[in-house]
C-alpha cells in the first residue's frame, strides 16, 4: 500500500508539472526486478548489507547506459518486471591483505545469467569498495568458476576477477575453496573457511519463488547439482 500510494503521488506530481509548462528530464535509478519486502528484511532472508550491494549494483548499471533525454515523466518509469526463480548465497573470502563479501544470484532456469553483488574490504582501505557489474562465469572447457565485476578505488574503475578450480571432481558445495582474487594488477590468494562454508549453506535463500514447495524445490534444484551441472547455466 505504501509503494502505491507513492506511486500515485508521483504521477500527480507529473501531471501538475505537465498543466504548469514545468520541463525537466527524468532519470529513475531502480532495480530490474522488485526488491525484497520488509517481511524477508525482518525475518533474516536478506539483510542490509546485502541490499546496499544492490543499490549500487542498480547505480551503476543505470548510470552507465542512460539516456540524455532520460526516461519518460509516466508510470513506466518505475516499471519492474518479475524475478526469475533461483538461489542466492553469501561468500566471505579473505587473507591477511584483502577480503571479500560476496551474494551469487544464481536462477534455476537454464540460459539466464548469474549475477554477483557485494564488498571488497583492505585494512589499508577507509572505505569497503562496492562491487559494480558483476557477473558469475563457469568454464565449460575446463570446470573454472569465476566472479568478474569492477570496483572503483582512487578515483578510477579496476577489473575484479575470483577464481577457483574443479577440475579434481566434486561439487562447490563439499570441497574446500581456495582462490585467487584478482583487483587489476594486483593478486591475493584467498580461501573460505569452515566456518565461513557453514555460514554460506546457512546463507542459501531462495529468490523470485513463492509458498514452502516452490522455495524447496528452487534450493534442491542448486544443491542436487555439482559444478558440472551448473556449468549448463
Amino acid at each position: 500500500m505504501i509503494e502505491m500510494s507513492a506511486s500515485g503521488g508521483l504521477l500527480a506530481d507529473f501531471a501538475l508539472a505537465e498543466a504548469s509548462g514545468r520541463e525537466f528530464v527524468l532519470h529513475v535509478i531502480k532495480p530490474s526486478h522488485p526488491l525484497p519486502l520488509a517481511p524477508d528484511f525482518y525475518l533474516g532472508r536478506i539483510d542490509a548489507l546485502t541490499l546496499m550491494a544492490m543499490g549500487y549494483r542498480d547505480a551503476v548499471a543505470y548510470l552507465s547506459s542512460r539516456s540524455p533525454a532520460g526516461v519518460a515523466a509516466d508510470y513506466t518509469c518505475t516499471a519492474m518486471t518479475d524475478p526469475p526463480t533461483g538461489v542466492r548465497w553469501r561468500e566471505k573470502l579473505t587473507s591477511s591483505s584483502v577480503g571479500a563479501v560476496l551474494t551469487v544470484w544464481l536462477p534455476t532456469e537454464p540460459g539466464l545469467p548469474a549475477s554477483v553483488t557485494g564488498f571488497l574490504e583492505s585494512p589499508d582501505w577507509e572505505y569497503p569498495a562496492p562491487l559494480a557489474n558483476g557477473v558469475l562465469i563457469i568454464s565449460d572447457n575446463d570446470g573454472s568458476w569465476s566472479y568478474a565485476g569492477q570496483i572503483r578505488r582512487n578515483g578510477q574503475w579496476q577489473e575484479v576477477s575470483v577464481k577457483r578450480d574443479f577440475r579434481g571432481g566434486g561439487t562447490v558445495w563439499h570441497r574446500r575453496m581456495e582462490a585467487s582474487l584478482s583487483i587489476g594488477a594486483e593478486r591475493y590468494d584467498v580461501h573460505l573457511g569452515m566456518a565461513d562454508a557453514a555460514a554460506l549453506l546457512a546463507s542459501l535463500e531462495p529468490f523470485g519463488a513463492h509458498g514452502v514447495f516452490q522455495r524447496a524445490a528452487a534450493v534442491a534444484a542448486v544443491l542436487g547439482k555439482g559444478i558440472r551441472g551448473l556449468a549448463a547455466y
